[in-house]
């Protein structure tokens, strides 16, 4: 599966986050672990986040932020879906898909 485009993405982490956020958090080379269920169109039903127990910058993290992410996220994300994909569907009814989003891929758009 492939993202339609970064951008929405970019977007709602900068929309969420100061740019002071975004510069502590990459300056601590922070990455944050996004997972999607998708729908057979591609579009994002729901949005999980994981850290990396070891990385305790993301633990501060209002917990408002990550909602306000996930809307953003889910509103305007969109994947494409190949067709021999749309088949597990009818297994499973969701597709799922991570991606690693480092917050220093943001600095360059500050």
């Amino acid at each position: 599966m492939e993202i339609t485009s970064l951008n929405p993405v970019y977007q709602a982490f900068l929309e969420t986050f100061t740019p002071e956020e975004i510069r502590v958090l990459a300056q601590n080379n922070e990455v944050l672990l996004v997972g999607y269920a998708l729908s057979e169109s591609g579009s994002v039903l729901e949005v999980d986040f994981s850290m990396y127990r070891n990385r305790p910058h993301l633990y501060n993290i209002p917990p408002q932020y990550l909602e306000k992410l996930e809307a953003k996220l889910k509103s305007t994300v969109h994947y494409v879906i190949p067709e021999y994909k749309r088949q597990q569907l009818c297994k499973y009814n969701v597709i799922t898909v991570s991606q690693v989003f480092p917050f220093k891929s943001l600095l360059d758009k500050l």
